[in-house]
Protein backbone atom coordinates (compact mmCIF):
# COMPACT_ATOMS: atom_id res chain seq x y z
CA UNK A 1 0.00 0.00 0.00
CA UNK A 2 1.12 3.23 -0.61
CA UNK A 3 2.27 6.04 1.83
CA UNK A 4 2.44 2.62 4.74
CA UNK A 5 4.85 2.77 6.91
CA UNK A 6 7.82 0.12 6.57
CA UNK A 7 6.81 -2.70 8.74
CA UNK A 8 2.81 -1.97 8.95
CA UNK A 9 0.53 -4.50 7.66
CA UNK A 10 -3.19 -4.74 6.46
CA UNK A 11 -5.32 -7.37 8.66
CA UNK A 12 -8.33 -9.28 7.04
CA UNK A 13 -9.51 -12.28 9.22
CA UNK A 14 -12.56 -13.95 7.78
CA UNK A 15 -15.10 -15.99 8.34
CA UNK A 16 -12.81 -17.42 11.38
CA UNK A 17 -13.93 -20.00 13.58
CA UNK A 18 -12.20 -21.90 16.26
CA UNK A 19 -13.89 -24.75 17.54
CA UNK A 20 -12.48 -27.67 19.70
CA UNK A 21 -14.18 -31.18 20.17
CA UNK A 22 -15.20 -32.38 23.17
CA UNK A 23 -14.78 -35.40 25.37
CA UNK A 24 -18.28 -36.46 25.12
CA UNK A 25 -19.42 -35.38 21.78
CA UNK A 26 -20.11 -32.37 20.30
CA UNK A 27 -17.41 -29.06 19.56
CA UNK A 28 -17.22 -26.02 21.53
CA UNK A 29 -16.67 -22.61 19.72
CA UNK A 30 -14.46 -20.07 21.34
CA UNK A 31 -14.42 -17.48 18.24
CA UNK A 32 -16.42 -17.07 15.38
CA UNK A 33 -15.53 -13.77 13.34
CA UNK A 34 -17.27 -13.34 10.38
CA UNK A 35 -14.39 -9.83 9.49
CA UNK A 36 -12.38 -8.33 11.46
CA UNK A 37 -10.11 -6.27 9.62
CA UNK A 38 -7.53 -3.58 10.61
CA UNK A 39 -5.97 -1.12 8.83
CA UNK A 40 -1.97 -0.58 8.97
CA UNK A 41 -1.02 1.61 11.74
CA UNK A 42 -4.39 1.21 13.38
CA UNK A 43 -4.43 0.24 17.20
CA UNK A 44 -6.72 -1.96 18.94
CA UNK A 45 -7.26 -3.01 22.79
CA UNK A 46 -8.41 -6.49 22.62
CA UNK A 47 -10.57 -6.56 26.01
CA UNK A 48 -12.55 -9.32 27.84
CA UNK A 49 -13.15 -11.09 30.62
CA UNK A 50 -10.93 -14.14 31.45
CA UNK A 51 -11.84 -17.27 29.20
CA UNK A 52 -13.45 -15.09 26.50
CA UNK A 53 -11.08 -15.74 23.76
CA UNK A 54 -8.52 -12.80 23.72
CA UNK A 55 -5.76 -15.05 24.16
CA UNK A 56 -6.85 -17.33 20.76
CA UNK A 57 -7.58 -14.53 19.27
CA UNK A 58 -4.09 -13.26 19.58
CA UNK A 59 -2.84 -17.19 18.67
CA UNK A 60 -4.95 -16.80 15.83
CA UNK A 61 -3.84 -13.66 14.33
CA UNK A 62 -0.03 -14.02 14.44
CA UNK A 63 -0.39 -17.62 12.98
CA UNK A 64 0.09 -19.70 16.17
CA UNK A 65 -3.16 -21.61 16.51
CA UNK A 66 -5.13 -22.31 13.40
CA UNK A 67 -8.76 -21.75 13.13
CA UNK A 68 -11.24 -24.40 12.09
CA UNK A 69 -12.47 -22.57 9.49
CA UNK A 70 -12.20 -19.18 7.70
CA UNK A 71 -8.43 -17.22 6.53
CA UNK A 72 -6.30 -14.48 8.17
CA UNK A 73 -4.05 -12.40 5.59
CA UNK A 74 -1.50 -10.32 6.34
CA UNK A 75 -1.70 -7.80 3.42
CA UNK A 76 -1.54 -10.38 0.69
CA UNK A 77 -0.28 -13.41 2.74
CA UNK A 78 -3.07 -15.72 3.60
CA UNK A 79 -0.94 -17.27 6.87
CA UNK A 80 -2.74 -20.56 7.00
CA UNK A 81 -2.30 -21.25 3.23
CA UNK A 82 1.65 -21.55 4.31
CA UNK A 83 3.40 -24.43 6.09
CA UNK A 84 4.09 -24.68 9.30
CA UNK A 85 7.72 -23.76 8.58
CA UNK A 86 7.31 -21.07 6.51
CA UNK A 87 4.46 -19.62 8.80
CA UNK A 88 6.82 -19.92 11.87
CA UNK A 89 9.58 -17.82 8.88
CA UNK A 90 6.96 -15.69 8.27
CA UNK A 91 6.07 -15.09 11.99
CA UNK A 92 9.51 -14.88 12.84
CA UNK A 93 10.32 -11.92 10.45
CA UNK A 94 6.48 -10.28 11.02
CA UNK A 95 5.44 -10.33 14.04
CA UNK A 96 6.42 -9.22 17.56
CA UNK A 97 4.58 -10.15 20.66
CA UNK A 98 4.42 -8.75 24.29
CA UNK A 99 2.93 -11.04 26.86
CA UNK A 100 1.00 -10.50 29.89
CA UNK A 101 3.48 -12.25 31.84
CA UNK A 102 7.16 -11.92 30.71
CA UNK A 103 8.82 -14.52 31.77
CA UNK A 104 11.92 -13.39 31.34
CA UNK A 105 15.44 -14.70 31.89
CA UNK A 106 17.01 -13.07 35.65
CA UNK A 107 20.03 -13.02 34.38
CA UNK A 108 19.50 -11.32 31.70
CA UNK A 109 19.05 -7.53 31.38
CA UNK A 110 15.64 -6.57 29.45
CA UNK A 111 16.98 -5.65 26.38
CA UNK A 112 19.04 -8.86 26.11
CA UNK A 113 15.88 -10.71 27.14
CA UNK A 114 14.08 -8.90 23.89
CA UNK A 115 17.18 -9.66 21.44
CA UNK A 116 17.38 -13.25 22.73
CA UNK A 117 15.40 -15.03 19.82
CA UNK A 118 17.72 -13.05 17.32
CA UNK A 119 20.67 -15.32 18.97
CA UNK A 120 18.91 -18.44 18.52
CA UNK A 121 18.47 -17.20 14.35
CA UNK A 122 21.45 -18.81 13.59
CA UNK A 123 22.22 -21.20 15.95
CA UNK A 124 22.49 -24.92 14.99
CA UNK A 125 22.80 -28.35 17.04
CA UNK A 126 25.61 -30.59 15.44
CA UNK A 127 25.06 -34.12 15.69
CA UNK A 128 21.10 -33.49 16.41
CA UNK A 129 20.43 -37.27 15.22
CA UNK A 130 21.29 -37.76 18.36
CA UNK A 131 18.59 -36.16 20.05
CA UNK A 132 16.15 -38.57 19.07
CA UNK A 133 17.92 -41.81 21.11
CA UNK A 134 18.57 -39.46 24.01
CA UNK A 135 14.76 -37.82 24.24
CA UNK A 136 13.81 -41.16 24.11
CA UNK A 137 16.01 -42.60 27.09
CA UNK A 138 14.36 -39.98 29.28
CA UNK A 139 10.96 -41.96 29.15
CA UNK A 140 9.55 -38.67 28.11
CA UNK A 141 8.21 -40.16 24.54
CA UNK A 142 10.75 -40.85 21.37
CA UNK A 143 8.65 -39.64 18.89
CA UNK A 144 10.57 -35.87 17.95
CA UNK A 145 8.03 -34.19 15.57
CA UNK A 146 5.17 -35.24 18.44
CA UNK A 147 3.96 -32.16 19.70
CA UNK A 148 4.12 -31.93 23.25
CA UNK A 149 0.26 -32.41 24.24
CA UNK A 150 0.21 -35.56 22.40
CA UNK A 151 3.39 -36.98 24.20
CA UNK A 152 0.86 -39.21 25.87
CA UNK A 153 0.36 -41.06 23.17
CA UNK A 154 4.02 -41.19 21.90
CA UNK A 155 5.05 -44.57 22.65
CA UNK A 156 8.91 -45.69 22.91
CA UNK A 157 9.89 -48.48 20.93
CA UNK A 158 13.93 -48.71 21.44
Amino acid sequence: MAGVARGQAHLVAENVVVAYPQPRGGTLTVLDIERLELPPGSQTAICGPSGSGKTTLLHLLCGIERPSAGRVRWDDVDIFALGEAARDRWRRHRVGLVFQQFHLFASLSPLENVLLPARFRAFRIEGGWRAGPALCSTGSGCAPRVKPRRFREAKCSA
